[in-house]
């Protein structure tokens, strides 16, 4: 390695540094020394525009940047509510473009990923992640998850489960739950969710202010019952008592027809 100390009593007016891939410079007594970087990024570690540098000797040294048009690498972290498409746009180009774009999306809305990839198309590479399933491979559960994203219809995978966990921070009125209920799932969810949404006894509410062995404690609980026998589930019987707390289309219908015959 080259010290400070040689630099300052080697005369020279410029040093040209390399191996580092961003760019970076500082003097040395009068010897100017500079990293030019790489002229395009090698992946999401060396992002944004890169370039070289132009050093103009005469008259004392000075270096000036250049960029050149070569693809670049975006690493984004996105926000996402209600508007997924509206929180990309701030980040996306809205034209084809040669960069390569990675965005995590975060937040607590959900995102349908096919949907959001075919809207920015034109985009040459863009590469889209949920937040979630990066926490998971961070926390070395990924391999203990299935990531389905939103499937239409929904039922099939109701019948799937063995149980119904939600503990959401806020919900408005959750139609997931509604449909576990009347696939006659089991279901623990947080108490910060309305309580309209409760339309059996399936339902079961607890704080998020318990810690998560109680959450795994009820959890077990409840599932052991059902692998015991004691907890069978009845997904007919539970779309009736949800057709009886007007949870049913066919009522919603009639309910609107009178609503608007009276209203002539």
């Amino acid at each position: 390695p080259v010290t400070a100390g040689q630099v300052r009593e080697s005369g020279l007016d410029y040093l040209a540094l390399g191996h580092i891939h961003s760019q970076g410079s500082f003097r040395a007594g009068g010897t100017l020394c500079a990293w030019p970087g790489c002229p395009m990024g090698r992946g999401w570690d060396e992002t944004g525009e890169k370039g070289a540098l132009i050093a103009e000797l005469e008259g004392g040294a000075c270096i000036k940047e250049y960029k050149l048009p070569l693809p670049a690498f975006y690493d984004c972290q996105v926000q996402v509510n209600r508007d997924a498409i509206g929180a990309l746009e701030t980040v996306l180009p809205p034209v084809e473009s040669p960069n390569l774009y990675r965005v995590t999306l975060t937040g607590e809305g959900s995102v349908d990923l096919k949907t959001l990839r075919e809207r920015f198309s034109y985009l040459g590479y863009l590469e889209l992640r949920d937040e979630t399933e990066e926490k998971a491979k961070r926390l070395g559960v990924y391999d203990k998850i299935i990531f389905t994203g939103n499937q239409t219809p929904a039922a099939p995978f109701y019948q799937a489960f063995d149980y119904f966990l939600f503990p959401s921070r806020f919900e408005g009125m959750p139609g997931t739950v509604v449909e576990a209920q009347a696939a006659g799932l089991k279901c623990l969810i947080s108490d910060s969710i309305t309580k309209q949404v409760k339309a059996t006894e399936l339902v079961t509410f607890l704080s998020l202010e318990q810690p998560a062995k109680v959450w795994a404690d009820e959890m077990i609980r409840q599932t052991s019952e059902v692998a015991e026998g004691n907890g069978n589930r009845n997904p007919v019987a539970e779309c009736c008592n949800l057709a009886s707390t007007n949870y049913d289309v066919n009522n919603q219908v009639r309910f609107y027809e009178e609503l608007y015959k009276g209203g002539r």
